[in-house]
């Protein structure tokens, strides 16, 4: 891989340090991330409902998505929808990932999935873990067709564990009288929040050192800075770090150069 170009005293990094890729690769373990992956551990071990919400940008997918790749390939099937909020979409995504060719129309496809899905799980096929992204999108209808791909054995069971991931809104949505039956189903629920100051400065330097830079290239001073603005949430403290490297001229982030990032920003 091409050296990526920071300041002058940066040259030489092989990794973006605070690139999507890194965190999915080596990621930051703190104790929200360690609660989320015992929760999601209970849910597929169940093969049960699980939520996780919280403002965007948070981690909810980076977290799941390093669970997930801890599963066996040879024991589970992860299925990862989370490019379509349209139901009708989104069940012929599932149908495809699932080897299927969908039916034409959306009831068709639901009835479609719930019967492969009843099939694998009578001849004990790979274990399905579906997660569904962006979850406080989906129609209201969508919604309660995922609840009812669960429903397995007379309801007493279910087929496969659904995770969804959301903003704080669906944790709203769920507890409307129209989503009843699905918010008594969901087992496990987590709300995602942002990070300490302890664990934000820990967050930075792990991300440096992931991708071959010194930990120490944030004065103290500056780590304050970016967790003061960013409110602790991982992504725009990738984007406030990554911006204040662009500029490191001499290859050391401090307040003054944090500060001039976020005038820059305010001003764009």
């Amino acid at each position: 891989m091409d050296d990526y170009i920071f300041g002058p005293g940066l040259v030489g990094l092989k990794h973006m340090p605070f690139g999507k890729a890194l965190a999915i690769e080596e990621p930051f373990v703190y104790e929200q991330y360690e609660q989320i992956a015992l929760l999601l551990g209970c849910a597929v071990k169940e093969k049960a409902i699980a939520a996780i919400t919280g403002q965007a940008g948070i981690g909810k997918t980076t977290a799941v998505t390093a669970f997930v790749r801890t599963l066996p390939a040879n024991a589970y099937q992860i299925i990862y929808l989370g490019q379509d909020q349209h139901g009708g979409s989104l069940f012929r995504r599932f149908a495809l990932s699932l080897g299927l060719k969908p039916k034409q129309w959306r009831f068709e496809i639901a009835l479609q999935l719930s019967q492969h899905l009843q099939d694998n799980e009578a001849l004990a096929g790979k274990r399905i873990v579906a997660i569904v992204d962006e979850a406080h999108l989906l129609s209201d209808s969508t919604l309660e067709d995922l609840r009812l791909l669960t429903n397995s054995d007379f309801d007493q069971g279910s087929p496969m564990t659904l995770l969804l991931l959301g903003q704080l809104s669906l944790r709203n949505r769920l507890r409307e009288p129209l989503f009843a039956a699905l918010n008594q189903r969901i087992r496990y629920r987590y709300a995602l929040e942002g990070l300490s100051l302890e664990e934000c400065n820990a967050y930075i330097k792990h991300r440096l050192v992931g991708a071959g830079a010194s930990p120490e290239l944030f004065t103290d001073g500056a780590l304050k800075l970016i967790f003061e603005a960013s409110g602790g949430i991982p992504r725009e403290v990738n984007n406030i770090a990554l911006s204040c490297l662009l500029k490191a001229a001499d290859g050391k982030v401090d307040q003054r150069l944090v500060r001039q990032i976020l005038d820059e920003r305010e001003l764009n």
